[in-house]
Formats: structure tokens, sequence, C-alpha cells
């Protein structure tokens, strides 16, 4: 127990000492050229979610990125995306050992500035999704409905209907960002 409380108290001191460099400002789809979306893959649905992006940014001519945050007891193991290069699977052995993503493995993610970055963690707040988003550098900060709102330029909810949350929230975004100037 003491343990957790010893984590809980290092990440917030990390996720401080980040200066923050996102200066939010409007990019319409049209004129993105790079867009991100951090995912958890406990949720349902996620691997779908996420093939429906990379073919909906794929269709539109974008360069996308993404990065998904597999922390659970059963692992990813969609093939299609293990194997895109587009992709990086950030797992609990790429954490120190209070839970922040080591370099090398966050590097090809960090290391270009989005257009839009999308966060499509939801639930409970993991500590890896607020610091990617302190790290990246991001036009427009993209989130869904939750508690923290502050640290998002937009948030998104998606009305479940005959699509995975995921999917819709996904679909609504896109939606959105190409119905906007």
């Amino acid at each position: 127990m003491r343990n957790w409380f010893l984590t809980r108290i290092l990440q917030r001191k990390a996720l401080k000492k980040l200066t923050d460099i996102h200066h939010g400002k409007y990019v319409s789809l049209s004129s993105a050229h790079l867009v991100g979306l951090i995912v958890n893959t406990e949720n349902p649905d996620t691997a779908e979610a996420v093939k429906t992006f990379l073919k909906r940014m794929a269709a539109a001519g974008k360069a996308c990125r993404v990065i998904c945050l597999d922390f659970g007891k059963e692992p990813l193991t969609d093939q299609k995306l293990l194997n895109d290069s587009n992709v990086t699977i950030l797992r609990r052995r790429n954490l120190n050992w209070y839970g922040i993503p080591r370099p090398e493995s966050t590097a090809q993610f960090l290391q270009q500035p989005f257009d839009i970055l999308i966060d499509l963690t939801s639930g409970k707040r993991l500590f890896q999704a607020d610091f990617l988003l302190k790290k990246a550098n991001a036009a427009l900060l993209i989130g869904i409905e939750n508690n923290r709102i502050s640290q998002y330029d937009m948030v998104v909810s998606g009305n479940d209907g005959g699509e995975s949350r995921s999917e819709r929230l996904i679909d609504n975004i896109i939606n959105y960002l190409t119905t906007i100037h």
C-alpha cells in the first residue's frame, strides 16, 4: 500500500515538472498534416476503432501515428496493429518503476509535431496518457467527455448507437473536424 502512495506522489511530481508546451489553436482536418491518437487497449473494441481511424486517415491522405497503452492482463493480439509501423504499443515493460514511459519506447511518437492529437482513453485516468499529452507537441488536443476537460482544446462525446463507443467517438471527431473550418 505504501508503494502505491509513493508511486502516485512521484507520478504527480513528474507531471508538475513537465513544462506545458501546448498553445492551443484550431486546426481543421483538411489543413492537418499529422494526426495522432492515444488509446487504452483495455477499452472494448479499441482495435477496431484504431483500424477505422487508420483507414479514414489514409483515405483523407493524412499521416497518422497511434500509441496504444496496453497494460491489461490480456495483451493486444491483433497482428495487423502489432505489425503496423504507425502504431506504437506501450506495455508495462516499457515503463520505469513508477510508470513513466522510457524515452526509447515513445520517441517515435513524441518526436513529431502533431496538428491534431486525440486522446481516446476513458474511464480511470491513466498517468501515462496524461504524461504523453503533456510531452506531445500538438496544436489541437481533443479528448472525450470526462472530469479533466481543462487539458483539452475540444471535448467530444459519443452517444451509444449500433457501433462501438470508440468507433462512434472516432466518427464524431472526424465529422466535427471536417465540418468546422
